[in-house]
């Protein structure tokens, strides 16, 4: 497995990073032409994320795209991938699938400013999420646990399956979200855990953000093998947040970065 950071600053594009996006590309042979290649999905798509992430890969070549919740910073780029994807020179693209939340397809219509006729189904096969819902895209097994978040939201376990079915390596990614039960799940044993660490202990209200204290209990309490502190805020003091992480958590972790790349081998 191998995970692109394209994006990785908290609430809106930053100077050095685009908002939230994560690439996730694995080798599979593909069950209809029997084709070995690689099969790639990018977990959000945040504001200044599409344009990031065509330095790793043709967005032609996408399978499928994972939104954890719909705030404009994880999602508001799907309007960059639809004109690509509707006006690709050598003719418009077929459909891929877009999971997320309930009202995904209806998001992205009011993002793009849609006219009535417009539903995208030629574009976005949508489906929706729900807690404990387990689905296949390709090479990966992913499962939603419901995250704590004002709006609609979820954090993700992604594994890798090899042959046989055989379960491989884990990414798990927290999306946006206050401690709860299902980062706790989404976490447990993760090889890799890209975890939401904008702000320092009492910055941030309850039920709405992790902190850097929760944010290292939660990496401790799951028994993370490596975590990437990542949704940083353009204003966050990194020092300050390192004490309070390192205070919690004894484990591997640093900051992630744009055009950062992890190979889980």
């Amino acid at each position: 497995m191998k995970v692109t950071i394209v994006g990785c600053t908290g609430s809106m594009a930053g100077p050095d990073s685009p908002a939230s996006c994560y690439l996730v590309q694995a080798p599979w042979r593909d069950p209809v032409s029997g084709q070995e290649r690689t099969y790639s999905i990018v977990l959000d798509l945040g504001s200044g994320a599409f344009g990031a992430l065509q330095r790793h890969m043709d967005p032609k070549e996408l399978d499928a795209v994972v939104f954890s919740h719909l705030h404009p910073d994880h999602m508001v780029d799907i309007s960059g991938l639809y004109v690509y994807r509707r006006w690709y020179p050598q003719g418009r693209l077929p459909s891929i699938d877009v999971w997320g939340p309930q009202g995904t397809a209806q998001r992205i219509k009011a993002v793009d400013g849609g006219g009535e006729g417009e539903d995208y189904t030629q574009d976005f096969t949508c489906h929706d999420i729900h807690d404990q819902l387990t689905w296949r895209l390709g090479p990966f097994m992913i499962q939603a646990f419901s995250a704590t978040h004002p709006v609609e939201a979820y954090c993700l376990r992604i594994t890798q399956i090899g042959e046989g079915d055989s379960p491989g390596k884990v990414l798990a990614y927290s999306g946006d979200t206050d401690s709860c039960e299902g980062l706790l799940s989404a976490a447990q044993d993760a090889d890799l855990f890209l975890c939401e660490v904008g702000f320092a202990s009492g910055q941030v209200d309850r039920g709405i953000h992790l902190d850097g204290t929760r944010a290292g209990t939660a990496a401790r309490e799951a028994q993370v093998k490596r975590m990437l502190a990542t949704h940083i805020q353009v204003w966050a003091d990194k020092e300050a947040l390192a004490r309070v992480i390192d205070a919690e958590f004894s484990g591997a972790w640093e900051y992630a970065h744009s055009d950062m790349v992890i190979n889980l081998d």
